[in-house]
């Protein structure tokens, strides 16, 4: 056989796998599951030991799935924590999404640890068996100082007597917590960074009071909650404000006073049409407040309108003259 034909048979065979640069196999790393992650070991003798130091981890429905194929509950546990012992980081972000039927897991506590001795920076917890089982959420979390990032579903929540904040914080979202009481206003207090707060069908609390003079964007959503009142006069940079909620009618206008005070810098708002609507029926003060509040927004949507009734039709049209830098405008029907 010709010499330059011998050349060509061994160029074919090229480990094109291990040879490929370091960004791309970490690209290819990031975007897969647990699963998939712990099986490149037997790719190449390169890829062996690459996945213990991919920067992210999520053990996510599919890998629990798989699991209670072949194992029960406690060796799940034990299955994930050698994965983490086994992990040689730096962890920057996990992914923990427990399935709505699994019902145990004996080593919260312990991955809980695990991760505040890390350097993680996001970390997403989510029970979505919320319904049938609750966790309380173990003290460790809140010793993890370098988060920027905190998702939260499904857990109850107290804060530790030596909890001295999550300083770094910026993004939190919370959604079906149950909170001790006082324990959402001092996790708020304790976040002097914090920009984005989100707050879902979460219990606990009477009142929104907290001081944020660092938020800029605010999302409530407590439908079927008991939510008495809500203050955001501390919270003077807010920009993007959500609200939906299931206010006694016949307080509104009075709630409304203390929300006014932080609407001059709004540029993006979300309400349900009543509640405008009682505040345009309000005295003149508040309601001058509300139309000039409206001057800076940019995004307008108005949540539960019932395009059947002509007075929240024409309320809406009242309000856009005072929106002179609107943009976008957004009307959901609550009928179908």
């Amino acid at each position: 056989m010709p010499q330059s034909k011998k050349k060509a048979d061994c160029g074919d065979h090229i480990d094109r796998i291990t040879d490929l640069p370091c960004n791309v196999i970490d690209g290819i790393l990031k975007h897969l599951n647990i699963r998939e992650l712990v099986g490149t070991s037997i790719l190449s003798r390169k890829w062996r030991y690459m996945w213990i130091s991919v920067p992210q981890l999520r053990f996510d429905e599919e890998f629990f799935y798989m699991c209670e194929l072949h194992h029960q509950g406690p060796e799940i546990s034990r299955i994930m924590m050698k994965v983490l012992m086994h992990y040689s980081g730096p962890l920057y972000k996990f992914t923990l999404c427990l399935p709505s039927d699994f019902m145990q897991i004996d080593c919260l506590d312990k991955l809980i640890m695990f991760l505040s001795t890390s350097d993680i920076k996001v970390l997403e917890l989510l029970n979505l068996g919320v319904e049938t089982l609750s966790y309380q959420m173990p003290s460790y979390v809140f010793s993890c100082w370098e988060l920027t990032k905190f998702e939260l579903y499904g857990f109850e929540v107290s804060i530790p007597p030596n909890f001295c904040g999550l300083k770094r914080l910026l993004d939190l979202q919370l959604h079906l917590v149950t909170f001790e009481s006082g324990a959402l206003e001092k996790l708020i207090s304790g976040c002097p960074s914090l920009e984005k707060l989100t707050i879902s069908f979460c219990s606990g609390f009477e009142c929104i009071d907290f001081s944020a003079p660092t938020l800029k964007v605010l999302r409530i959503n407590s439908e079927g909650n008991n939510i008495k009142t809500i203050s955001l006069k501390n919270a003077k940079n807010l920009i993007d404000f959500t609200l939906l909620d299931r206010w006694d009618e016949n307080d509104e206008t009075v709630r409304a006073s203390c929300l006014i005070q932080s609407l001059p810098k709004i540029r993006r708002l979300v309400m349900k049409t009543y509640f405008y609507y009682k505040i345009l029926s309000a005295q003149g003060a508040i309601q001058q407040s509300l139309l000039d509040s409206l001057s800076s927004l940019e995004y307008l949507k108005f949540a539960g309108t019932s395009l059947c009734e002509r007075e929240g039709l024409l309320y809406i049209v009242s309000v856009l003259p005072s929106t002179p830098n609107l943009v976008e405008l957004v009307i959901k029907s609550r009928t179908s």
